[in-house]
């Protein structure tokens, strides 16, 4: 039975990107965890960091957002999906002895990687945010869920790009150059320090093709509730993500059915 037989598949594929996840968290964890505590502090670090310069600089046009929850908002997409960028570019050339297995694809490697960046970032956030709120330097959010589900589809787009940048990386000679310049894009196109209604009108339908910067705003909406005017669209992004996984599926299936790449395994 064909039903019978895609369960299977997808039976072997889950227990593949098991082990090799165990596998990563195993290379990032050693005997005393420090470089995965790091990998999770890092994100942590570099937000707080520029949390202390906006709120020095005082750089917000509207003075009544709470600059802390602005800062946090728009750095903690910035470097949630420019991680996945920068971490999974080396993925798959760093992983081509394991393409000699039969059942490895070059999909699970990254998708190992990218779920293990995508634990690290979310729990930084989530232990960030109510850090923050107990020591009493932000609010609460005004609406959690929004904040969640804006966080997820955060998520699922950095971990939809990785799909492109690790098989890119590997294919072509500038593919490497080219994932840099894409992960020094997102630095000016999340929102992280501005947002869409401080630009005339006629500007906001254009800015709207930026899916994250969508996502940020929807955070913003979910921190601050009606204090500001936020702009987003919700089915937007769900089908730029769905758009992007099947373009980073694409890149995948062409990187497994390139036979010259194999050849620089030992």
């Amino acid at each position: 039975m064909p039903t019978e037989s895609l369960r299977a598949a997808f039976r072997i594929q889950y227990r593949v990107i098991g082990a090799l996840l165990r596998r990563e968290l195993v290379t990032y964890t050693g005997k005393k965890g420090m470089e995965f505590l790091m990998l999770m502090i890092e994100p942590m670090i570099f937000t707080v960091a520029l949390v202390i310069l906006t709120t020095f600089k005082n750089s917000i046009v509207d003075k009544t957002i709470p600059v802390v929850a602005f800062a946090v908002s728009g750095f903690a997409i910035m470097w949630a999906i420019r991680l996945q960028i920068m971490r999974t570019m080396p993925v798959i050339l760093g992983g081509v002895p394991l393409l000699y297995h039969r059942y490895v694809k070059t999909t699970d490697i990254v998708l190992a990687k990218g779920i293990l960046l995508v634990f690290s970032s979310t729990l930084s956030f989530f232990v960030l945010v109510p850090a923050l709120v107990l020591l009493g330097i932000m609010e609460v959010p005004v609406n959690i869920l929004l904040v969640a589900t804006s966080w997820f589809l955060v998520q699922w787009y950095a971990l939809a790009f990785s799909l492109i940048v690790g098989p890119l990386s590997a294919l072509y000679s500038a593919g490497l150059r080219i994932s840099i310049i894409l992960g020094v894009l997102h630095a000016f196109s999340t929102g992280a320090f501005y947002m869409i209604d401080w630009f005339p009108k006629e500007y906001h339908k254009p800015l709207l093709y930026l899916p994250m910067l969508n996502a940020c705003e929807m955070m913003r909406d979910g921190m601050f509730g009606d204090i500001c005017t936020t702009h987003y669209s919700v089915l937007y992004i769900v089908f730029f993500n769905i758009f992007l996984t099947y373009v980073g599926l694409v890149f995948c299936r062409k990187c497994a059915n390139r036979s010259s790449f194999y050849d620089s395994g030992p």
